[in-house]
């Protein structure tokens, strides 16, 4: 009898250690499926260099800490829109707002396995620190110094004729108006601190950017206004570093130069942006006088 209790007694702690072996292999398993996701071998949190910053002013996004993972492709989500399909990267991101507003970014990060992984933080745009630019008034422009005359030598016939003088268009082959000056439209431009257009994981110092292109004010010469308070330009100072004007003559039929080119560029100006002093500034250059109405914000 007490053979058999022993032989028993040794059974039972035989199936004990095998059921307590078995239990320990299960749960190793549901560690390695997971991959420590969430614990501190993967504390990557996602900071911004700042938290509140103007239209217009570059916000830098990066990764701290670190993660055991292997990442396929990190997917930006900036909140206003705008996303970034990135790669496998953690290198830091630029990005900057147009308009004012409570943002979260979200980095998506896209593991080996398949997992996703998503890190946040959150960012404040104000309307604060901008230049609204209201109005141009042109009150004179350069000479043209290559002004090509058409000058009939028979019915058919004739040849070209350079002088110096005003934007007239009275002068142009085949012009039927006597009386026609330039008509001058503006480019605007803008040089600022920006993210690369191409990647955003570059930062430019300075990059010049095309705004838009005004309306036609026809045959005019002097005291030309461009009202440009329809188009609201409003400028983050911040980033700003300067501001170009491109005037220009639109000759839809007749080019005052009669070189092919439908437009002619009659001056070209750039202002930095501490020049917006005040409400009202004049600029003049050599024959070039204009005035820009603005606004600080």
């Amino acid at each position: 009898m007490n053979k058999k209790l022993s032989i028993l007694l040794k059974a039972a702690m035989v199936s004990l250690i095998f059921l307590s072996c078995s239990g320990g292999e299960s749960d190793d398993v549901s560690e390695n499926t997971n991959i420590n996701i969430g614990n501190s071998g993967n504390n990557l949190i996602l900071v911004s260099s700042k938290t509140q910053a103007s239209i217009d002013t570059t916000f830098e996004f990066y990764f701290q800490n670190s993660i055991n993972e292997q990442i396929t492709n990190v997917n930006w989500d900036f909140g206003d829109g705008s996303t970034y399909y990135g790669d496998g990267s953690l290198s830091k991101i630029y990005h900057n707002y147009k308009t004012a507003g409570s943002f979260t970014v979200k980095a998506t990060l896209v593991l080996a396995g398949g997992t996703n992984i998503v890190k946040t933080v959150n960012v404040t745009v104000t309307n604060t620190n901008l230049l609204k630019i209201k109005k141009i008034t042109v009150t004179s422009i350069p000479q043209k110094t290559t002004n090509l005359n058409w000058v009939m030598v028979t019915g058919t016939t004739g040849n070209w004729v350079n002088f110096t003088g005003a934007w007239d268009e009275s002068k142009s082959y085949m012009t039927t108006n006597v009386n026609k000056y330039a008509d001058m439209y503006l480019e605007l431009y803008k040089n600022s601190s920006t993210p690369d257009p191409n990647n955003p994981h570059q930062f430019l110092p300075s990059n010049t950017s095309f705004m838009l292109s005004t309306g036609i004010v026809t045959n005019q010469q002097a005291n030309v206004v461009f009202d440009l308070s329809s188009y609201n330009i409003t400028l983050g100072y911040e980033a700003l570093n300067g501001f170009n004007i491109y005037f220009k003559d639109n000759d839809a039929v007749n080019s005052l130069v009669e070189d092919g080119s439908p437009d002619e560029l009659m001056a070209t100006f750039s202002i930095p942006a501490s020049e917006f002093i005040g409400s009202s500034r004049t600029f003049t250059q050599g024959n070039l006088s204009f005035k820009i109405d603005f606004e600080k914000l």
